[in-house]
């Protein structure tokens, strides 16, 4: 391949050259929803690759066969051919300040009161989690989702990671990030839980043989003890670990 080559068509063939013979390739590319409970796991793999590339981008990116494995918070079985690796549970809700100062109940706080609030980006399985909490709180009210959206102040000002919302209201820069109850803990932050979502490891059919997806998928099936140590966490039902 010259080296002034831009791009590559799907399928295309290359020959790769190692810069060195020092490098060793990963055991394991995964990617998709960024997670404590899945950073302490990859841990425990020899070499693995993570791109937290969010939860809508590691989809697609499985669907287009990138990666071995995606993790990712959306709901349902996607309409390609996966294998289950894994699943666990996670508590969202908004970090507040500690002693929650302004006395935040919930999301109708951030519609009808004068709070500044910080979100994550729209690839987040958070940031899906949190629209339909807000679709589901239109429908009890019988308006329009977009005009609780419009009401948020800091509903658009999106940060990629899971702890950017909890370290900017420690800061004083929001009243209430997007956030989960670990990671609130963690930071010593305050924590108004809101829901629970189904965090699902993916792998790749045409990778199953591959010895970093069986490592993973060991993990996976080991990790109780990491699950313990993390507040908010669990194993889902059965039925929501296999799609709603």
């Amino acid at each position: 391949m010259h080296p002034d080559t831009e791009r590559l068509d799907p399928g295309e063939r290359v020959e790769v050259r190692l810069f060195s013979p020092e490098v060793r390739p990963p055991s394991l590319f995964a990617v998709g929803e960024d997670d404590p409970a899945l950073s302490r796991v990859l841990d425990r793999l020899e070499r693995p690759r993570f791109l937290g590339v969010g939860s809508r981008q590691g989809l697609r990116r499985l669907r287009d066969g990138v990666p071995d494995a995606a993790v990712l918070t959306t709901g349902g079985d996607p309409e390609f051919p996966v294998d289950a690796l894994g699943a666990w549970t996670r508590e969202w809700g908004l970090a507040v300040p500690p002693g929650n100062p302004e006395g935040v109940d919930g999301l109708a706080d951030l519609v009808d009161r004068d709070l500044r609030f910080v979100n994550r980006t729209t690839d987040s399985g958070l940031r899906t989690s949190l629209g339909d909490a807000l679709a589901a709180l239109a429908d009890e009210r019988e308006v329009d989702r977009h005009d609780l959206v419009e009401a948020i102040d800091g509903f658009e000002l999106a940060v990629r990671a899971h702890e950017s919302p909890p370290r900017k209201v420690l800061a004083g820069d929001a009243d209430a990030g997007l956030g989960l109850r670990a990671t609130a803990d963690r930071l010593d932050a305050g924590f108004v839980p809101v829901g629970t979502e189904t965090v699902r490891a993916l792998g790749n059919p045409d990778r199953t043989g591959k010895p970093g997806v069986a490592a993973l998928e060991s993990a996976l099936g080991e990790m109780d003890d990491v699950l313990a140590g993390l507040p908010g966490y669990g194993r889902p039902e059965p039925s929501d670990a296999a799609g709603d």
